[in-house]
């Protein structure tokens, strides 16, 4: 888990919409670690890494999903792949060209979604 706010207003926004107990939010990287957010996908990396029983994490495992250039700069910053989703105010055209590996309108298509991140 990587996002811009502060590690406390995460969990709460993931709270609220029913994902805290599907996240490992103890090894995420938070605005609350620091304000690149490249930064914080090598923080989350680490971490995860720190645990026993997983070890060093393979990049191309490791996917940034979300819906602005930000995150697209993040995933190419952090050297791990990249899913834009134009559920935002950008437009799959704007998101089309920001080098991303998957860009889609929304996703509804569950099994495509996991598809692609499966790849």
């Amino acid at each position: 888990m990587v996002t811009g706010n502060i590690r406390h207003a995460a969990r709460r926004k993931l709270e609220a919409a029913g994902f805290d107990h599907r996240l490992d939010l103890e090894r995420g990287g938070y605005g609350s670690d620091h304000h690149d957010r490249t930064e914080l996908v090598r923080i989350a990396l680490s971490r995860l890494a720190a645990r026993d029983d997983v070890g060093e994490i393979d990049p191309s495992t490791v996917w940034i999903i979300g819906d602005t250039p930000r995150d697209a700069a993040c995933a190419r910053g952090a050297g791990v792949r990249c899913l834009l989703v134009a559920t935002g105010t950008y437009s799959v055209d704007a998101l089309s060209d920001l080098g991303a590996d998957h860009v889609l309108a929304d996703l509804a298509d569950v099994e495509g979604v996991l598809h692609i991140l499966s790849s």
